[in-house]
């Protein structure tokens, strides 16, 4: 999988979200990341946790986890989404509240950068 730098990654995050939560999320700058360790349905995919600082005592932490093609795929198809990582943000809004998802937004891998792939934040 191609990657991108944390950085592109977050604006592109932002992009993808409603503007009314974009404007909140703009406030805030990526301070950190750490890997995260996965749970047996995820093993061998990228999980990291963000911290976001818009000031000293204005923490937000965001999960970033990479997300690969459907197990589906071969039955039902591609999915319609070009981006992983969309499909599992729209697909997750079919079913959740929309208060759940309201931060959710997605990253596009990219082929001429080098860190964060295909991946979905939360």
């Amino acid at each position: 999988a191609q990657h991108k730098s944390a950085t592109a990654a977050y604006f592109e995050y932002l992009e993808s979200l409603a503007p009314h939560y974009r404007e909140i999320l703009e406030r805030y700058k990526v301070e950190d990341f750490a890997v995260k360790v996965v749970g047996v349905g995820s093993v061998g995919t990228l999980c990291l946790i963000a911290l976001l600082m818009a000031s000293d005592d204005d923490p937000l932490f965001l999960q970033v986890k990479e997300a690969n093609a459907s197990v589906l795929e071969p039955y039902a198809g591609a999915s319609e989404y070009p981006n992983h990582g969309q499909r599992v943000v729209l697909g997750n809004a079919r079913c959740r509240p929309p208060a759940i998802c309201s931060w959710a937004g997605h990253i596009q891998s990219s082929a001429d950068e080098t860190s964060i792939c295909d991946s979905y934040a939360t």
